[in-house]
């Protein structure tokens, strides 16, 4: 039994390291015969969930539903089986924006903690002309997650595809200060900038003044200024310095 285990975890793992290396023939022949030993449910679904990824990744996009759906009769609450469903259905040329939406919102419903899971449910919802929801959806994805570029990259661009560039350059612009060194989010930031210049032209109208939160530094200066309390002098001529000075003249 050891040594079925063992075998299974092998051909597991060297398929899942051909696959991170762009190879997917070989992974999927070798995911067949670990799939005929898989002896539970968890590895079982262990081996669907990385035949499916191969199969995205070889533009196989029917095969990955399919072996998903496998994947999902087995566990029906696992969040990110539903996720990559939806993946699959969005990615697929010939596929279908409102099933992946319906995909992406069980991922959500069934792990409401995870940021990418509603900004992808946000971004498909825009897709499907469901704007003002899908943008709420993706506001909140990037409050739940302020700095991390994977989440802020499906946000702008579901964002610029709602057309309201202007929202994703302000959310990019707390994220940018959030994490002043961070090169994914430096780079989406200036896409952003570019995206809402490019809106604002083509309606005429000229972008808003961006507020972005700054540190207070002088906690203890006065909130506004305090005003004098003495009487100012009236300026005269110094005449009698001005004779004083002659007479050592003379």
């Amino acid at each position: 039994m050891s040594r079925m285990l063992s075998l299974f975890d092998g051909g597991l793992a060297t398929a899942t390291r051909l696959y991170a290396a762009g190879r997917t023939e070989r992974p999927a022949r070798l995911l067949g015969q670990v799939r005929a030993g898989a002896t539970d449910t968890a590895s079982a679904v262990k081996v669907l969930r990385v035949a499916a990824a191969v199969a995205i990744t070889a533009e196989r996009y029917v095969r990955a539903r399919r072996l998903l759906r496998d994947a999902i009769a087995l566990t029906p609450t696992d969040a990110g089986l539903w996720f990559e469903m939806g993946r699959a259905f969005e990615d697929d040329p010939r596929g279908c924006d409102r099933k992946a939406a319906r995909r992406y919102k069980k991922a959500a419903q069934l792990n409401a903690n995870e940021p990418k899971f509603k900004a992808t449910l946000g971004r498909a919802m825009v897709r499907i002309n469901e704007v003002g929801s899908g943008v709420r959806q993706l506001c909140r994805a990037a409050d739940a997650a302020p700095t991390d570029p994977e989440v802020l990259g499906v946000v702008a661009e579901g964002l610029r595809e709602a057309g309201r560039a202007e929202l994703a350059f302000q959310l990019l612009s707390k994220a940018r200060f959030l994490a002043p060194k961070d090169q994914g989010i430096e780079h989406l930031w200036a896409r952003a900038k570019y995206d809402m210049l490019a809106e604002c032209q083509r309606g005429g109208s000229r972008p808003q003044a961006v507020s972005i939160p700054m540190l207070r530094v002088f906690n203890d200066a006065p909130a506004q200024p305090t005003p004098r309390a003495d009487v100012g002098q009236t300026p005269t001529p110094h005449i009698a310095r001005l004779r004083a000075f002659r007479s050592d003249l003379g």
